[in-house]
């Protein structure tokens, strides 16, 4: 007869220690003795409880046409039933086999052998077996499920870490979470980024790739939108972790500041609409105004040239607002953009202003950088002398995990310095760029606004006025500060002319001025 040799392994871990090769051997001494003519063999690592079994399917298809072309059965051989499997799933496969007479199985190890004519004693005994196989895979997956119960309440991640970590095993083999230095401030900028507010979730895509931020896989392929959306949602990074949708703290490094991601999440749930792709000329005040009564919400239209805003009723009948003209709404706009203005003698006031505050800025930066760069040298010299002492045979006060655990402090925390410096200079210059566009939009805003595109028009709006509603009508809004309070200057054309003998920040000039 012609046999089939089965031998499988659930892990690599397993093939490496040679358990498949000692599967394999019994069974080749056991089909030469009965005088069986091996045909095929088949080493197979693969779970018998988790995902496709496609070797074990392949095995099966390779019995049929091998019983097929033969017109005999085929000898199964394998070691234990649980080799074979060790649940009922792929039970009615085996049973197809032995019932159609394609196979009889011998299990060599527990020395038994089912075939058609195994009477109900023998089929009871080898359900029994595979009846036994499940439970030990199910005492298992207890067990499993307790160490994980137990090292998520000690605040360990049993899964795989976000970007920004890795997973590593000591050389005790115990799992571990630690910053990935490659890619840890590269996720820590993005979080940085988006909390300003000027960034939408494609910026950061792109950002991400010019940054070179990649995925951890092998291939180190690029992050996707949905990607970096999760990942601006993910808490690990404020050190809770969720779990089948709870939350548990846990016991890694932070990697982002609370406040940070908290403004994230701001940003993210004001910008959480769906993108549109709206007609080919955009319309400037979509999904920005709404009725102060009901709250429908004003959606624009072009109709013979001329833009209009009807309100969304759905339900909202009650209410009688009305459509409106564009040109309604730009006139008053125009007019509150016309009154943002910065006189000339107090545009030089400002400027001297923050002229003296970005030299009082930098000079306390510079003392900052300074001490912070003694802290990152004195940091070296520490490693140094650590790695020194864990070369040194003859040091015997301090063991390999006290080491391990001090070398840690102090990357982690060369990690915060560095990147607090890095971001301490990417706000400066982000201030100083932010302050100038302030300066020359209060300047000039009715001229910018009309000289810009549509797309950058709303973008202005934004950034300048806020909850834009009609009543009875007539448009109602409220103005950003700054630019509430230069409207009010504006109106005082009288005080700002004359020179001030005492150049005390802006504020204080005005309340004694005007008290």
């Amino acid at each position: 007869m012609k046999a089939v040799i089965f031998s499988r392994v659930s892990s690599k871990e397993q093939e490496e220690g040679h358990s498949i090769d000692a599967q394999t051997s019994k069974l080749q001494a056991y089909c030469q003795r009965k005088g069986f003519n091996v045909a095929q063999t088949f080493k197979v690592t693969e779970s018998s409880n988790i995902g496709e079994r496609k070797k074990f399917n392949a095995m099966l298809e390779y019995v049929k046409e091998t019983q097929k072309s033969n017109k005999k059965r085929v000898v199964l051989a394998v070691d234990k039933v649980d080799r074979l499997m060790r649940n009922f799933k792929d039970y009615p496969a085996i049973a197809e086999l032995v019932e159609k007479e394609i196979a009889e199985l011998h299990i060599v190890g527990e020395n038994d052998v089912i075939s058609k004519e195994s009477n109900s004693m023998e089929k009871m005994f080898f359900n029994f077996r595979i009846m036994m196989a499940q439970s030990y895979t199910d005492a298992i997956r207890d067990n499993v499920k307790r160490s994980n119960e137990y090292k998520i309440q000690n605040g360990e991640y049993p899964n795989k870490a976000p970007i920004g970590y890795i997973n590593i095993r000591d050389e005790a083999g115990k799992s571990d979470i630690i910053l990935d230095n490659e890619r840890c401030f590269l996720v820590k900028r993005l979080f940085q980024e988006y909390s300003t507010g000027t960034y939408t979730l494609g910026d950061l895509l792109v950002m991400s790739k010019t940054w070179g931020l990649r995925n951890k896989n092998k291939a180190k392929s690029n992050l996707v939108k949905s990607h970096i959306f999760k990942t601006i949602q993910d808490k690990f990074y404020i050190g809770t972790m969720t779990i089948k949708g709870i939350e548990y703290p846990h016991r890694y490094p932070k990697l982002v500041d609370e406040a940070i991601f908290n403004k994230c999440q701001q940003v993210l749930s004001d910008s959480n609409k769906k993108p549109f792709k709206y007609a080919k000329k955009p319309i400037l005040f979509r999904g920005m105004i709404k009725c102060s009564d009901c709250g429908a919400g004003f959606s624009g239209y072009e109709k013979r040239g001329h833009v209009y805003y009807r309100p969304n009723k759905k339900g909202k009948e009650a209410c009688f607002c009305k459509p409106l003209k564009e040109e309604q709404i730009l006139e008053s706009t125009n007019n509150t953009l016309k009154s943002i203005y910065i006189p000339p003698a107090l545009l030089e006031q400002m400027k001297g202003h923050l002229k003296s505050t970005c030299q009082a800025k930098a000079e306390y930066a510079n003392s900052e950088f300074e001490a912070l760069n003694i802290e990152i040298n004195d940091i070296e010299r520490k490693k140094r002398k650590l790695f020194d002492m864990m070369l040194d045979d003859n040091v015997q006060s301090i063991t390999q995990d006290m080491c391990d655990k001090k070398m840690h402090e102090l990357l982690q925390r060369q990690h915060d310095i560095t990147n607090y410096l890095e971001s301490k200079t990417k706000a400066d210059d982000v201030f100083y760029v932010t302050v100038k566009s302030i300066l020359d939009l209060c300047s000039h805003a009715y001229e910018i606004f009309e000289s810009s595109s549509i797309d950058k028009k709303r973008k202005l709006l934004s950034y300048l006025v806020s909850n834009i509603t009609v009543k009875a009508g007539m448009i109602e809004y409220t103005l950003q500060k700054p630019f509430n309070e230069l409207v009010e200057i504006a109106k005082n054309d009288k005080w700002w002319a004359v020179e001030n003998s005492n150049l005390r920040p802006l504020r204080c000039q005005r309340s004694a001025l005007t008290s």
